[in-house]
């Protein structure tokens, strides 16, 4: 799994008070090199879901991923759900394509790092605001 993401819209003002509602963009999902769903998204208010999540797995607690939001009439955006404590399946509302895929839990962590400091790294470099000036994401 692996996650492309383009910034469409930005609200530099608000990225410190209110990161979750100020950065939209494209997200593309690939799942081995297919795509399984492209459309925009709140990219800061995902990243928080897939902080908090990560949060839970460095202390073990393995659970369902989910990222709904009441800004979009369908949903699940993206759900993981646990089959053991090493496998997930994976769905989306938006899904274009169904994989039949099994994902580690190690793949999947893999590609939520990956994303969280791809992200950072272009709004720091961009708007010159990174996770660490978010209260948010201080964690």
């Amino acid at each position: 799994m692996r996650f492309v993401f383009n910034i469409t819209q930005v609200n530099k003002e608000a990225l410190i008070k209110y990161p979750y509602a100020a950065l939209d963009g494209d997200l593309i999902v690939l799942i081995e090199d297919s795509v399984f769903f492209d459309d925009g998204i709140s990219l800061l208010d995902f990243a928080l879901s897939i902080q908090s999540w990560l949060a839970k797995v460095r202390i073990g607690f393995l659970a369902d991923f989910d990222y709904s939001s009441d800004e979009y009439t369908e949903n699940p955006v993206l759900h993981l759900t646990k089959l053991d404590s090493h496998h997930y399946t994976i769905y989306s509302a938006w899904a274009t394509n169904y994989p039949e895929t099994i994902l580690g839990l190690g793949e999947i962590t893999h590609c939520f790092h990956n994303f969280l400091s791809e992200l950072n790294a272009t709004i720091q470099q961009e708007y010159g605001v990174g996770f660490s000036d978010m209260r948010l994401f201080a964690n």
